[in-house]
């Protein structure tokens, strides 16, 4: 799925940013357990807030990069 979304938006000339390894576990929500164990887990739908923060900076950047880029036409 990744490799066509890529591939999509190179042939259409759109930029693609993968973020997917941006935020590390530690940063990732935690939720109830769903095994037997009853330990709790990491939630990978929810950040914490310093997951938030590296996504806005992430975003930011490449805003920016591109205001830069079009500003320069």
């Amino acid at each position: 799925f990744k490799a066509e979304i890529a591939s999509i938006t190179q042939s259409q000339g759109v930029r693609h940013v993968d973020l997917e390894n941006l935020v590390p576990a530690e940063y990732w929500g935690v939720k109830s357990s769903t095994t037997a164990d009853g330990n709790n887990e990491l939630d990978f739908m929810h950040f914490q807030s310093s997951g938030h923060q590296l996504l806005a900076e992430a975003l930011y950047k490449e805003l920016i990069s591109l205001i830069n880029e079009e500003s320069q036409k």
